[in-house]
């Protein structure tokens, strides 16, 4: 064909690539944009023909004449009215007797922080009353209550979504007493434990945790005054200092149970006993100490509010880019999927074969792991990731966690790709436990462990983890229960065997529960073991009808003698309310469906919602 009757198509054909760039490029980098520059100022109402400030006042606020001296005021992107004080960011809070105004540290988790705008008057978030004046106390509006407005000078500032006002969230810090009779939970409160909980202020950014004092309006940040040359310390209550370590708490091992340990910055042990003369007091202790700390039954697992659960969740899927939305919509959005995790329908075609393949094959036989999560379970998560993210149809190549490529090592590409999630994965080994625990703490600790390497891996998902099984019957029951199980069930089992030498190691594969019976899916396969093989060994080894052949997938036909194993069962999504309401710039992610910066989230660097300003449901 002549060229001069070529030039339309290969015009045509260059506007359809173009078009088609442009789809890719916006489902790669959607819109976003970052809370406004605040415009902080004093917040001016008009009231009866004057002109007022809000005034913080002790812990309240009240009606004042507006001077250069009146405290600057902030309208942030989660609608929170908002003074820094005292090094310390207050906001305007509804009381708990639903009437009055008070000051609070702003959270993100406490509704009664959020404040909307109608007609120039703040109102509740669900703007079932008004805010009002009473005396010259700001109040909710009741009876004797005067209405006011924002003065018209406040437009500006009443439009700007501003940086929020920190990202703190608040938690009770509590520890479980079991008696014969029942189960009591007692919280940390200042120097001691109480019966009824006591709000603390966790501050992400800076690893500070703190009491509140109405009274002064400051916080009192919990601070370690143990040495390096000591073995235990009693904590102490201190004024928050910028920077200052002993300070800094790490929430090590948090799973979905809304458990943890809480560690210094000397890496240090947060514990109390639960009988004696000091019992509930806290105090830290070094893991060499607690080997021989067993007087008076002493613990280092602390339970927290669900709201700490909904952090670490949105900071892990933000920096897989397991997120769903970028930015965040700002409304809620309910997922679709259901337990079972897997369709009832779901088949093991050759399509899906072929990529377990090409994932239990990437692999080059060296010791390499972040952590206690090495090429076996890292393997697992990918297979149970992908499973689930592409039921339909598989992936040809990439991967969700890491590239598959036959005989070489996915940690790298692992590393790579999502380097603060590996980083985060070194610390959750049997390693860091305190040392010669006794089997049971050994076995709680790393049940923890690994309730925590789920959430990290999977955090937009449920997980259940089973009591280690250490006899024949414990065992089986586990298997049992694979069995029994409704098709399309997942899980990631931890095996730990002896071979015919005495000699012990662990081994981690998913196991499915399909129509044809229980599938035990080999990871980390050496050898360049051929396809052909590895589909036969799913369609006849590997595949159990009965507890026998169950018993024969896991031992290798008897090889192995198994003598401990764990089950962590995938359940149904996780409806994480900030998933909706927070996303840090940059979060594009890797395309549809994984969205995340890839860095932890900083106040500084929080977007705007889709809708606008973010209401935290």
């Amino acid at each position: 064909m002549p060229l001069h009757l070529l030039r339309p198509f290969i015009l045509l054909l260059a506007i359809l690539c173009s078009i088609g760039a442009s789809e890719s490029l916006a489902r790669q980098a959607p819109a976003q944009k970052l809370a406004d520059k605040p415009k902080d100022r004093a917040l001016v109402v008009a009231m009866q023909g004057q002109k007022l400030c809000y005034t913080p006042s002790h812990n309240a606020i009240t009606l004042e004449p507006c001077t250069n001296a009146t405290p600057l005021a902030r309208y942030d992107v989660f609608a929170r009215v908002a003074w820094f004080i005292n090094n310390a960011w207050l906001c305007m809070s509804v009381a708990d007797n639903e009437v009055d105004i008070v000051l609070k540290p702003c959270v993100l988790n406490d509704t009664k922080q959020r404040f909307v705008l109608r007609d120039s008057a703040f109102y509740t978030q669900d703007k079932s009353l008004q805010v009002a004046t009473k005396g010259k106390v700001v109040a909710l509006v009741t009876k004797g209550a005067t209405p006011h407005t924002l003065d018209s000078s406040m437009q500006e500032w009443a439009s700007t979504l501003a940086t929020p006002a920190g990202l703190n969230l608040s938690t009770f810090i509590g520890w479980s007493f079991i008696t014969p009779s029942g189960f009591d939970m007692y919280y940390l409160a200042n120097a001691a434990s109480k019966d009824e909980p006591t709000d603390f202020i966790y501050n992400p950014e800076t690893k500070q945790i703190a009491l509140f004092s109405p009274q002064s309006l400051q916080l009192l940040c919990l601070t370690s005054t143990q040495t390096s040359k000591q073995e235990w310390n009693w904590l102490a209550y201190k004024e928050c200092a910028k920077g200052q370590k002993s300070q800094q708490w790490e929430i090590f091992a948090f799973g979905e149970n809304n458990q943890a340990m809480l560690k210094d910055y000397l890496g240090n042990f947060l514990r109390v006993t639960k009988y004696g003369v000091n019992w509930g007091a806290p105090y830290t202790a070094t893991s060499a100490y607690i080997a021989k700390d067993t007087y008076n039954t002493p613990t280092s697992f602390f339970h927290f509010d669900n709201a700490m659960q909904d952090w670490q969740r949105f900071v892990e899927a933000n920096i897989s880019k397991e997120l769903v939305s970028c930015p965040a919509p700002g409304s809620s959005v309910r997922s679709s999927l259901t337990n079972p995790p897997l369709p009832s329908h779901f088949a093991l075609n050759d399509a899906w074969r072929r990529r377990l393949w090409q994932i239990a094959t990437s692999t080059d036989g060296v010791l390499q792991r972040a952590g206690d999560c090495g090429v076996c379970l890292l393997h697992s998560y990918q297979m149970v990731a992908e499973l689930i993210a592409h039921a339909q149809a598989p992936l040809e190549s990439g991967g969700y966690f890491f590239d598959t490529q036959a005989g070489a090592n996915p940690f790298p590409s692992f590393r790579a790709r999502y380097p603060l999630l590996a980083q985060q994965l070194e610390s959750y080994t049997m390693a860091n436990a305190p040392s010669t625990q006794s089997w049971a703490d050994a076995a709680v600790y790393a049940t923890q462990v690994y309730r925590s390497i789920a959430l990290s891996m999977f955090p937009g998902y449920f997980w259940t983890m089973q009591e280690y099984a250490r006899t024949q019957i414990e065992m089986l029951n586990i298997l049992q229960g694979f069995f029994n199980a409704p098709v399309g069930s997942v899980w990631i089992i931890n095996v730990y065997m002896r071979d015919a030498q005495g000699r012990a190691s662990g081994h981690a594969i998913p196991v499915l529960r399909l129509e044809q019976g229980v599938l035990f899916i080999p990871t980390n396969v050496t050898g360049g073991i051929s396809y052909e093989a590895f589909s036969g060994l799913l369609s006849n080894t590997l595949m159990a009808t009965t507890l026998q052949e169950a018993i024969n997938a896991l031992s290798a036909q008897g090889i192995a003698n198994i003598y401990m194993f764990a089950a962590l069962r995938l359940r149904e999504p996780y409806r994480n309310p900030l998933n909706t309401e927070i996303s840090s710039n940059n979060c594009s992610g890797d395309g549809d469906g994984r969205r995340g910066s890839g860095v932890l989230p900083l106040s500084q660097a929080i977007n705007q919602c889709a809708s606008g300003r973010c209401l935290i449901q």
